[in-house]
């Protein structure tokens, strides 16, 4: 009677230890899983941020380069306007003469 009912629990201990070892390996294979999701998450976030990086560096870049051509436009336009305000004065001299004479 005792070998039966040892014969019994060890049937029962061999199912639940079987359950568990499956248990145990699904377990592993899921966090196999979120280990390489969570790499591949990383590595992503890490070019990701890379390119931001480079395209900021890029943005400001182009931000000084265009504050130059606002700037260098900005004095090509103010010497064009002393130019023609220095002909316009001259002219305006020249003519004031000639009706004093």
């Amino acid at each position: 009677m005792v070998s039966v009912a040892s014969f019994a629990l060890m049937k029962v201990r061999l199912k639940e230890l079987s359950t568990e070892e499956k248990k145990d390996k699904f377990l592993g294979v899921k966090l196999r899983v979120a280990d390489d999701v969570l790499t591949e998450y990383q590595t992503e976030r890490e070019t990701t941020e890379k390119k931001i990086e480079e395209e900021n560096s890029v943005q400001e870049k182009l931000k000084q380069e265009i504050a130059d051509v606002a700037a260098s436009t900005k004095k090509a336009e103010l010497d064009s306007c002393e130019a023609v305000k220095k002909t316009t004065t001259d002219e305006n001299t020249s003519m004031q003469e000639q009706l004093k004479l």
